[in-house]
């Protein structure tokens, strides 16, 4: 996938949704926070150029998870290829390139 997405990955065994996007935050981007509600649900399959004989070869669920920012400066970590504070502006006018769904789930939160 190319663009601005979240953190993201698997859930540990016993962990809730939020435990998980906190621990995939920290581990991605260093950033510690606490976990909230979820806020959007969806799914997205790759590749997403796929015929109709044929089917994606991956199919995600991508959870919204509402933080409560705790501390620390963004700093790209693990598989992250970049971290960083951005403005609602730059993400609702357009500005950035988003990963799919991204920009909806992010209207969703606030």
């Amino acid at each position: 996938m190319q663009g601005f997405g979240g953190p993201g990955g698997r859930l540990e065994f016993g962990e809730t949704l939020g435990q998980g996007a906190c621990r995939e935050l920290l581990e991605e981007t260093g950033i510690t926070a606490i976990p909230g509600p979820l806020v959007d649900v969806q799914e997205a399959f790759r590749p997403l150029d796929v015929t109709k004989d044929q089917l994606p070869e991956h199919h995600f669920l991508l959870l919204g998870v509402l933080c409560d920012y705790v501390g620390e400066e963004p700093l790209a970590a693990d598989d992250a290829l970049e971290a960083r504070f951005v403005s609602f502006d730059d993400i609702f006018q357009s500005r950035l390139d988003l990963c799919p769904g991204v920009g909806d789930m992010l209207r969703q939160a606030v």
